[in-house]
């Protein structure tokens, strides 16, 4: 025996599987603004999809870098240099070269090295934009046969052009994964086509179709386990089970609002629970109970047994710690429990605390200037603000979140936005999200006096009008 040579080759196997769980990518931008970055991100998981920076390098005086980083499974990724951004395909071990033309760069964008086949493919596709042309024509079409007859062309180009491009050399992952989400891209469009914004009402409506317009969610395949990790698919089940079950619920005109959504919420959670199986039927209930997490305060002891009987049936360890992490997080905004502080800048750039607002009610905003949502709250916003106008102990917060600052200065100054005026930058974001449990906007928080939360999931209208009355009378 060789106890030395043994150890050697036992250490240079340890080196080159520590080397094949990593990620090289380098690269030369022509043309890039000066003093530019380039950050590799991707998302934490597929239930919360938090961004996480993955790796970060200033480029040099001729445009390039190099960044190594771990990467320890096939996945997505996102790399963005100024602002511009492109799509990436990962798996460890890769080792990837870029040359990009900043001026042009979804059409100059080329890779070598090895993972060069997937990502020259990816390039590709997002250069093509199929499934972003079809969300545009969502609103560019009225009439759902035109529409759909849109949908269906572009589908069929992205087909043909998977097949054109079908590379040898794909990894058996990416294969899957763009095979996939090839397939199911197109449901989401589809399915937003009943949405659209009418402009002369500044609300959303839904548009009428013909009674077997869905049909097409019924030709989908709701089995395929080895599609479980695939974002378009999982999205498309989703649209799947609310639209031809969700939808469908029929409660008795006797029952109290609050009786019909708890039994919404237990129809709803039960249509999960039996029509899928396996890590779908995982994935599926997660991102319900993640939703419904929202609204904990309104429905605290539906949600716990919920949860009870979640833990029970879910096979998926991951899927419950993110569950155990979101209901603690809920359970933090309850009311009566202490409002998160923050201090953020205002308009002039001076700086407002939430607690220095204590002994007044506080009714928070937070919105972006990009966002239609909260577009159509504002109206109901103003609202609000007309009705306590004359009172000094209630405060309307503004708070600009995932926006541009010169944008919102340009909005907040071109609509007379009322309100104290506030701007998050991207860590305000991220820690206002967190404490405040939520991830979508617009949302709206109420504030007692004594500086305790009153609801942290409110909308503007008669019920939080009277929410803020009762919070002033205490």
């Amino acid at each position: 025996m060789h106890p030395t040579r043994n150890a050697t080759t036992w250490g240079m196997g340890l080196l080159s599987t520590l080397a094949s769980a990593q990620v090289t990518i380098s690269g030369t931008f022509k043309s890039v603004p000066p003093g530019s970055e380039v950050a590799i991100t991707c998302y934490n998981n597929p239930i919360e999809r938090d961004e996480l920076a993955v790796a970060n390098a200033k480029l040099d005086e001729h445009g390039s870098f190099s960044v190594t980083f771990p990467w320890d499974k096939p996945g997505e990724a996102q790399l963005q240099v100024a602002d511009q951004y492109t799509q990436l395909f990962l798996s460890p071990g890769d080792s990837l070269h870029l040359r990009c033309d900043y001026a042009h760069f979804d059409s100059t964008l080329q890779y070598t090295g090895r993972g060069a086949a997937e990502n020259n493919y990816m390039a590709a596709d997002v250069l093509a934009a199929y499934g972003n042309k079809a969300s545009q024509g969502t609103a560019a079409f009225d009439d759902a046969g035109k529409f759909t007859a849109f949908a269906d062309s572009l589908e069929q180009l992205n087909g043909e052009m998977l097949r054109t491009r079908e590379n040898a050399h794909w990894s058996e992952a990416f294969r899957r994964y763009i095979t996939t989400t090839t397939r199911y891209r197109f449901v989401y469009p589809r399915w937003m086509f009943l949405i659209t914004y009418d402009q002369g009402k500044q609300a959303f409506v839904r548009r009428e179709v013909p009674a077997a317009y869905y049909d097409f969610l019924k030709s989908l395949d709701i089995h395929d386990q080895q599609a479980a990790d695939n974002d378009e698919y999982n999205g498309a089940l989703s649209y799947y089970v609310s639209e031809l079950y969700d939808g469908n619920m029929k409660f008795a005109d006797s029952l109290a609002d609050a009786q019909k959504q708890e039994m919404w919420i237990i129809g709803a959670y039960t249509n999960r629970r039996t029509l899928f199986q396996g890590k779908l039927r995982d994935f599926q209930l997660t991102k319900f109970i993640e939703g419904q997490l929202g609204q904990y305060g309104d429905h605290t002891a539906l949600i716990d047994s919920l949860i009870t009987d979640y833990k029970a049936s879910c096979t998926t360890p991951e899927y419950v710690a993110i569950i155990d992490k979101i209901h603690a997080a809920a359970v933090r905004v309850m009311p009566g429990q202490p409002a998160p502080d923050f201090t953020l800048a205002d308009t002039a750039g001076h700086p407002v605390r939430l607690a220095d607002l204590k002994g007044k009610v506080v009714f928070i905003d937070f919105w972006a200037t990009w966002c239609a949502p909260c577009l159509v709250s504002m109206p109901k916003v103003k609202e609000m603000e007309e009705q306590f106008k004359d009172r000094s102990d209630v405060v309307f917060l503004k708070v600009n979140v995932r926006d541009d600052g010169q944008r919102w200065k340009d909005f907040v100054r071109k609509r007379k936005q009322g309100g104290t005026k506030l701007f998050a930058d991207g860590d305000q974001t991220k820690a206002l999200f967190k404490t405040y449990n939520f991830d979508g906007i617009p949302h709206f928080v109420l504030v007692g006096k004594n500086g305790k939360l009153v609801d942290a999931a409110t909308y503007p209208g008669e019920e939080a009008s009277a929410k803020l009355r009762a919070a002033l009378a205490r």
